[in-house]
């Protein structure tokens, strides 16, 4: 439906022609990162609540690696832009679904032992 109606959304928020034209253009980009978007958010919030958090932090670290790699080729090849920021973006949120996915399919973050302590001594629930 969103990219039916993109124009005259971009219309409704803007009347610059200029940033009505960038609002378009991000448009697949924007779509293509919703499915990706919400892949990473679920298996985040389960490996959150299984209290894995060591492996959320490495996962997080190699996500921000990618998104450094494309963010610094893209602006040393092409500049720096904001369909640049948003592929990046994109690498960042699908590299964070896939280590996630990955650790998902294992049975390693069910036994509820992955996860730290809590400030208080606790252990996690299991």
């Amino acid at each position: 439906m969103y990219i039916f109606g993109v124009d005259a959304l971009a219309r409704f928020f803007t009347r610059d022609a200029e940033v009505q034209v960038i609002v378009v253009s991000l448009t697949w980009i924007v779509a293509l990162s919703q499915p990706v978007n919400a892949a990473a958010y679920v298996f985040d919030g389960i490996l959150i609540g299984a209290t894995d958090t060591r492996y959320l932090r490495n996962a997080m670290v190699l996500s921000a690696g990618a998104f450094v790699a494309v963010a610094t080729a893209g602006w040393m090849t092409a500049g720096l832009s904001l369909p640049l920021v948003w592929g990046a973006l994109l690498a960042f949120m699908t590299m964070r679904a896939v280590t996630l996915g990955i650790r998902f399919r294992t049975d390693v973050w069910r036994d509820g032992t992955t996860g730290t302590t809590g400030d208080d001594g606790t252990k996690p629930l299991t």
